[in-house]
């Protein structure tokens, strides 16, 4: 896994907090995550960074982890 945030982002501070719920969403989701190959998230500047909670993180990241796998159906390997 792969976790880049630009500075367009924010002050370091923000962007660390960004990378941190991340890597939480990810830990807590590990067995639920069915595409076996590598991943990177991208993150980009949008309106309400500043109230990110790891309920807005791991729902936002799921869903997209879900849209793929059910795209490219040789990812998923379980």
């Amino acid at each position: 896994m792969g976790i880049a945030v630009p500075g367009k982002v924010g002050t370091a501070v923000k962007r660390n907090r960004i990378k941190r719920l991340v890597r939480e969403c990810f830990r807590l989701n590990q067995y639920q995550i069915k595409i076996k190959s590598d991943i990177v998230v991208v993150c980009k500047r949008k309106p309400g960074l500043e109230n990110l909670n790891q309920a807005m993180v791991n729902n936002e990241i799921m869903t997209l982890l879900d849209r793929v796998a059910r795209l490219k159906p040789g990812l998923d390997q379980s």
